[in-house]
This record gives structure tokens, C-alpha cells and sequence, in this order.
């Protein structure tokens, strides 16, 4: 093995220009080349025990967290948490780019980690028990620089399906996850798009129980969370849930966005008064509240028993614009932002000249607002009366290139700037396709957006979706088939098309009772022994059960002493969480190992047909 002379620099280290150099001086006339054995290097992290060179060993964890940072997205919009177009989607492709980071070296697994548990989203049951058993066991170090439940800033449960017997181990490990992470700022709850009351039959094995105190969506023992910055609630409720949302809303005095989703039942009820506490959000700067039904007192509760001194955007869902004169004379000092969305008309010429009454007196109401969005109705006729008022945009459910926009003669808005009309689509469209990002000096300009895997396109006049063209033109090339390998809605529920000559000539469409994801015969589910042979080349998101708990039996879904006992069900959980990462559950590893089994089975054959032809030829000495 050839060695270095004292001095001489290693190989691994030189620069391309060193070992130019080198390579010339070795080779000029007079200077006779002679093999030299190339030395044997040790591992990398060996030699530095950061696991990087010397350049990267040295760099700050500030400077490498700016730098990870960085890798994030940019528009809070463009990144959309669902995985229903296949592994290819902004999100989860930013996701595999955290997890590598992670793993690189170990001069980067600090900041990396840090970038990597900012964001957690929860889909599935058994990921919200691994969360919370690794907040459990987690023993910090002296080289972490945080407690691993102090880095997260924001969790999203977005369409988590609780089974039933699993609601009160879901619900105590959400609160545990809550109540560890101090430093949360953003707590967002989506549930099952389409479910309803009237959807929870008996043909269901899974569903989504819609009462919070059942799926743990309501915290009573959770203490105020200081930190927290921002709430987003997409609930589907029943009656009278709003009244038992409100100890949730109130455990977070430093609030600065909240956000409520519109569903008819929200307001059922007529809420009492009485019996709800008052609220006092002192840094809230952005609210959403629906407005489906005025008169049930969700809209006198907002305005009698809410305290909102910062409130600069306000977007209200589903409601009259004149039945908000009481709102905007109690919160619409500070308003900068007001977005009427989606608002229905029964009567539209009574309804029309009261909302025109509201834009008339905007600059009474709200002395502030910048931006002003309402419906298409009232682009014709729009008498809006503002002198801080810049931009104004009108909400259409046809094509907005074609929307003519001509305000009254009476109109007043001589700051105005920007008139826009708007594609009805997502909420966020004004706001994320701001006027002030084509300057005036260029008024032919178009920005493509990608919003929800569709292209939108914005211009000085309109903002639109482009062409339909949807994530199959955004993520996959021309004639390639969309991988919706990534999408587990089949674990709640199956489709299947009717055989021929049954119903419609393409086949009728039934919703079947679906299968669990883990079957009670042996042969698909087996609960890990703990063994380190067993579980050294799982995955790290694998758990399983460790020595000296006993194997959970196979008839546990139809065992109901067993399905009281929470540890047994915490571990069903973490087991089950566990065997689908073990079995590929996104498919990407199974098809690798399908592709490395039939290499292994091709190089057999051919052997063996070599074998065979080499017995059947003739010997030469016969």
C-alpha cells in the first residue's frame, strides 16, 4: 500500500487544479513514470467525524438552517398537502427533499431535523400515535440544539379518518402532541371533504365521527399555548358545535390568524349568548367566519362578545353583504383587506340595493380598506365610496375575460388603481395573485401560477384558471399515466364498476363496506417480536413492539376487552402504522423489490439454461 510523504497533500482534498498540477510535474520529460499503488481511504466518517469534507464540516448551524430554509416554498399557496395526484406533487416532492437532508451527515442532521419537524402533517391515525411515542421517548442530548417537540411550528390534520374504537387514544395523543409542542404557531384541522351526518351508515367500516368530543378535536385539559400564531378549523360539525369549539379558540391568547370553515350545519342551533365566553384576540390580523345564517347569533356573538384591536383582513363565506353592517360598524376600523366570497341571493334586487348601501358607506365603515372583493353582481353598478380603496375585484362564475366592470357615476375611489375580475375558485386567489405584482409600466405582463395543481393565469384585468389544464399537464410528461400510488383513500372506502349488462352501459358505481387495511389472517398480519434481526432494516417511520411487550392477538378488532384497554389499542395502532410501512404502503420500495426479484429469477433461468445446454451438447472425446 503506497503512503504519503510527509507534507504531501491527500488526494480526496486537493483541488482540480492541484491535481493538474500534480499530473504534469509527474509527467515531464526526463522523469520516469513509475506505478504507484493507490492507498486504500478510509470511510469518510472516519477520517472527519462530522461524516462531510472540511468545507462543509466547518460551516455555522445558522448559516446551513438558512440555507435549508431556503429549500422551502415560497407562496404558502403553492404547496397543497394532498397526495390525491401521485408521489409527483410540489409537496410531497419537497418532503422527500427535507427527510434527505436529514440524512446526509451528521453536521447536518441538526438544522435539517429542525426544517424537517416545522411542518407535520397527520393523515392517518397511526401516524398521530408514532408522533406522539417519539415525543415520549425522546431524550434530548448535549448536541440537540432544541428539544425535538420544540422545533414544530406547525401541525395539519388534514382528512384524518378515526375509527370509532380508536377515538380516545387519538384524542389523548393529539393533546399530548399539542401540550409538548410549546412552540407551536399554526394548528390547522381539515376533515373528510363530502361526509355528512346522513353519510354515517352502517355500509361505512371506517368513517369520520363529526362529534369533537369524540375525535378529539376539542382540548379542555390543553393549557394556552402561547406561541400559537395561527388556527385553521375545517370542520364538518354538528349542531351547536361552534358553542364547544370555543375553549379551543380561547387557549391561545397570541392568535394571529384564524380561519373557520363554511358547512351548513355549522350554525344549526341559535347559540346562547349567555353561556359563551368572551374573546380576546389582541394580535388577531386575519379572520374568516361563515355567515350562512345570520340570524342563528353567530354574527351577534362575533360582534358583542369578540374583542378584535388588530384585525386588518376579514373574509366572510356564504352571506348577505347588507346583514354585515353590525360586524363592520364592531371590527372594521383597522381593516385593510374585506372579501365578500361566495355570498347566495334569494331576493337579488332587495338584496342588491341594501349591499350597495354597505359600498357606499365603506368609507365610513372602514376608513382603512385597501382592497375591496365582492361578487360580479355588482359589477355594473358598483357605488363604492372610499378614499383609501386601491383595488377592487369582482368575483365571476364564467369567464372574468369577458366581465365588463362600470362603476356608478356616484362611485367615489380616488385612490383606485386596479380593477380585477376573478375566477371563482379558491379563497386565497386576490390575495395570492396580488394586483401590486404586475407593475403599472407593464401592463401586457402574465404570471402563471400553480395553485391546487391547476395553472392560473393573472393579468392587469382578470385572474383565471388556464385552459383546464390540470396536474397531469403540470407534473407529468406528455402520455406518461398519473401514479396515484400515493393516494389512501381506498383504505375507507372501495369503488368498483358493475359487470357487464348490469346497470349503465359504463358500469355502475357501489360504495362497499372497504376491508381494514390489516386482514385477521395470519398470513398478512404478524406482530413483530422485537428482535434486532427483525427490525434493523426497517425504515425509520417503522415502530415496533419491543420485547417486553406481548404480541397483540390477531382477533383484536373482535376482542371488546381488548379494545377498552388503550395501551393495547395505542400498540394496534403503531403496529398496524408500522406493517404498512414495512409492505411499501406508497408502493415506491415494492416496485423496486418486484423489479430486483425478477432480475434475481432472469439471471437464474439464464443459468440454468446454460446449464442444461451444456449438458445436452456432445462431449469432443466421445
Amino acid at each position: 500500500m503506497g503512503l504519503r510523504k510527509e507534507g504531501q497533500k491527500d488526494p480526496r482534498y486537493m483541488l482540480l487544479g492541484e491535481v493538474q498540477e500534480a499530473r504534469a510535474v509527474s509527467r515531464k520529460p526526463g522523469v520516469r513514470e513509475r506505478k504507484v499503488e493507490r492507498p486504500v481511504y478510509r470511510d469518510v466518517e472516519e477520517t472527519h467525524p462530522s461524516g462531510c469534507g472540511p468545507d462543509y464540516a466547518h460551516l455555522p448551524q445558522e448559516t446551513l438552517l438558512q440555507i435549508f430554509q431556503q429549500t422551502q416554498p415560497a407562496s404558502q399557496y403553492e404547496c397543497d398537502t394532498s397526495v390525491a395526484i401521485g408521489p409527483r406533487n410540489p409537496w410531497l416532492q419537497n418532503l422527500l427533499t427535507k427527510k434527505a437532508l436529514a440524512l446526509v451527515c451528521r453536521s447536518w442532521c441538526g438544522p435539517a431535523t429542525e426544517v424537517l419537524y416545522a411542518d407535520i402533517v397527520l393523515r392517518r391515525t397511526g401516524q398521530v400515535a408514532a408522533l406522539a411515542r417519539t415525543f415520549r421517548e425522546y431524550r434530548p442530548t448535549d448536541s440537540d440544539r432544541e428539544n425535538l417537540p420544540h422545533l414544530v411550528r406547525r401541525i395539519s390534520l388534514d382528512a384524518c379518518v378515526v375509527v370509532p374504537m380508536f377515538a380516545e387514544v387519538v384524542r389523548e395523543d393529539l393533546e399530548f402532541v399539542l401540550q409538548a409542542c410549546t412552540h407551536l404557531q399554526s394548528f390547522s384541522c381539515r376533515a373528510v371533504e363530502g361526509f355528512s351526518v346522513a353519510d354515517l351508515s352502517s355500509c361505512f367500516h371506517y368513517y369520520v365521527s363529526l362529534d369533537p368530543t369524540e375525535t378529539g378535536l376539542s382540548f379542555p385539559q390543553v393549557q394556552a399555548i402561547e406561541g400559537m400564531r395561527e388556527r385553521q378549523l375545517h370542520l364538518a360539525p354538528p349542531a351547536m358545535c361552534f358553542g364547544r369549539i370555543t375553549p379551543l379558540l380561547a387557549s391561545a391568547a397570541y392568535l394571529a390568524k384564524l380561519s373557520l370553515g363554511t358547512f351548513p350545519d355549522w350554525d344549526e342551533s341559535e347559540l346562547e349568548l349567555a353561556t359563551l365566553p368572551s374573546l380576546y384576540f389582541p394580535l388577531l390580523e386575519d379572520l374568516q367566519l361563515p355567515f350562512t345564517r345570520p340570524h342563528k347569533g353567530l354574527q351577534d356573538y362575533v360582534c358583542a362578545r369578540w374583542r378584535l384591536p388588530a384585525l386588518v383582513a376579514l373574509t366572510l363565506t356564504d352571506c348577505y353583504e347588507y346583514t354585515t353592517r353590525r360586524l363592520l360598524e364592531a371590527h372594521g376600523a383597522q381593516l385593510k383587506y374585506l372579501h365578500f366570497h361566495k355570498s347566495h341571493y334569494s331576493n337579488v334586487k332587495a338584496q342588491t340595493a341594501a349591499s350597495l348601501s354597505i359600498f357606499s358607506q365603506l368609507g365610513h365603515l372602514c376608513p382603512a380598506v385597501e382592497h375591496l372583493v365582492i361578487p360580479a353582481l355588482h359589477a355594473q353598478s358598483a357605488d363604492v365610496r372610499s378614499p383609501t380603496l386601491r383595488y377592487l375585484d369582482f368575483l365571476c362564475f364564467h369567464d372574468p375575460s369577458f366581465l365588463e366592470i362600470t362603476l356608478s357615476e356616484t362611485a367615489h375611489v380616488p385612490r383606485l388603481t386596479s380593477t380585477r375580475s376573478i375566477r371563482y375558485g379558491e379563497i386565497f386567489f386576490p390575495r395570492a395573485c396580488h394586483p401590486s405584482l404586475i407593475p403599472a409600466d407593464r401592463p401586457d405582463m402574465q404570471i402563471v401560477h400553480f395553485f391546487k395543481y391547476r395553472r392560473v393565469v393573472q393579468t392587469r384585468t382578470f385572474v383565471k384558471y388556464d385552459g383546464g389544464k390540470t396536474a397531469q399537464h403540470l407534473y407529468y410528461e406528455e402520455g406518461e399515466e398519473i401514479d396515484d400510488s400515493d393516494d389512501d383513500s381506498d383504505s375507507w372506502k372501495t369503488v368498483y364498476e358493475g359487470e357487464e349488462g348490469e346497470g349503465d352501459d359504463e358500469g355502475d358505481v357501489h360504495e362497499v363496506k372497504a376491508k381494514p387495511m390489516l386482514e385477521d389472517e395470519g398470513s398478512l398480519f404478524e406482530p413483530s417480536s422485537g428482535s434486532e434481526d427483525e427490525t434493523s432494516d426497517d425504515d425509520s417511520d417503522s415502530w415496533s413492539a419491543s420485547g417486553d411487550e406481548p404480541a397483540l392477538p390477531q382477533n383484536y378488532e373482535e376482542d371488546p376487552e381488548l379494545q377498552n384497554d388503550r395501551d393495547a389499542a395505542r400498540r394496534y395502532l403503531l403496529e398496524r402504522f408500522s406493517f404498512s410501512q414495512r409492505c411499501a404502503f406508497l408502493t415506491g420500495d415494492a416496485d423496486e423489490e418486484d423489479e430486483d426479484k425478477k432480475e434475481a429469477e432472469g439471471v437464474k433461468m439464464q443459468t440454468a439454461v446454460s446449464v442444461e445446454g451444456q449438458d445436452a451438447r456432445p462431449s469432443s472425446g466421445m
